[in-house]
């Protein structure tokens, strides 16, 4: 069985330039503004992202889904020392000049760490006024899940392991032209250099075991936005149950687990997520 259908929606391209670089976004219905920042798998963009929720979405507010540097139409930069820094600090440059400060954000696993990591910080860039993450946040474990989402090796087949490891539901994988979307999104130039950078590490340890669990936590202890975090049940790369223990540590925070759904129950469960959305913008003053 093919992947389902999702609703018709018509979103306008944008391509500007920020610090000199190309940046891409999707700008859909009109309203207040809500905005949505894609995951990073190999192959990411903000229509894949996105496209089964653009058309509710756009029926009650103004939809913006730009594409982080390094993916889809945007440019293909990375930063060696801090790639997430870098691209939290160029997101929130794009914001800024779109107006879209204090306004409600949902980000996807890459999406919603990033949001998480920046909303933690002493010097936020992205200022939201309320966040959805959705299967972002907590440990990922070393399991065959997220070993398919790293090896990626351009192949055909090597994307169908990366759907695979995405969703509950293996119709997604099986589905050819799915998996075809996909594997065509991940060989733009650059695109894979960008998210194999990512996963570089030298072969010389520059920091102690210590230095790097300090750095790679976060202190949720001056935190101000409300944030609902949206886990799969059925999540292969991230498991169950972490949402609801990362929650207990974020104040404002509540957590919810969404049934028959993988890393993206954006995608699998539009229609129940799509509410979940909308009711979590109006609650939030959108």
């Amino acid at each position: 069985m093919p992947v389902p259908v999702p609703e018709p929606y018509n979103a306008e391209s944008h391509l500007i330039e920020i610090d000199g670089l190309e940046t891409h976004y999707l700008r859909a219905g009109s309203g207040s503004p809500v905005v949505l920042l894609h995951s990073g798998e190999y192959g990411s963009t903000a229509e894949l992202s996105w496209e089964y929720n653009f058309a509710a979405l756009a029926r009650h507010h103004t939809v913006y889904a730009p594409e982080w540097i390094g993916f889809g139409r945007t440019a293909k930069v990375h930063d060696f020392v801090d790639f997430a820094r870098f691209k939290i600090a160029h997101m929130g440059k794009l914001l800024r000049h779109l107006e879209l400060v204090n306004v409600p954000m949902v980000g996807n696993s890459m999406g919603a760490n990033f949001l998480i990591r920046d909303a933690a910080s002493s010097s936020p860039q992205l200022q939201p006024s309320a966040i959805v993450a959705i299967s972002g946040g907590g440990a990922v474990p070393q399991n065959e899940a997220r070993a398919a989402l790293y090896d990626y090796d351009c192949t055909f087949e090597s994307m169908r392991r990366v759907v695979w490891a995405l969703f509950a539901d293996d119709v997604w994988s099986r589905d050819d032209a799915y998996v075809r979307r996909r594997h065509d999104a991940s060989l733009v130039v650059g695109a894979w250099e960008c998210s194999s950078a990512a996963r570089l590490r030298a072969p010389i340890d520059r920091e102690t075991a210590r230095d790097r669990v300090h750095r790679n936590a976060l202190d949720y202890s001056g935190w101000t936005v409300p944030i609902l975090l949206v886990a799969g049940a059925d999540d292969k790369v991230k498991g169950r149950g972490y949402a609801f223990d990362l929650a207990k540590q974020i104040p404002r925070a509540r957590a919810i687990e969404v049934d028959r759904a993988g890393h993206c129950a954006h995608i699998e469960r539009p229609d129940y997520m799509n509410h979940v959305l909308l009711e979590f913008f109006a609650d939030h003053g959108a």
